[in-house]
């Protein structure tokens, strides 16, 4: 009987469980963590950071070629 009660409580999904089983584009699920804004300003740095320095570096290639 336990477990019969245990699978029961299961099958009844959270309000945010369902909220998030909704959360779909085109079908597909959406997987995205919140952050504070300490993790979100260095994984923009992680991005910006390298790309500006490639930039950097072609800009001064290309300039000394030309």
């Amino acid at each position: 009987m336990a477990s019969a009660t245990g699978k029961a409580q299961r099958a009844v999904k959270r309000p945010e469980e369902r909220r998030r089983s909704s959360d779909t584009v085109s079908g597909l699920k959406t997987f995205a963590m919140e952050t504070n804004d300490l993790g979100f300003v260095a994984s923009l740095m992680f991005v910006l950071v390298p790309t500006v320095f490639l930039l950097v570096l072609y800009i001064q290639t290309s300039s000394r070629q030309g």
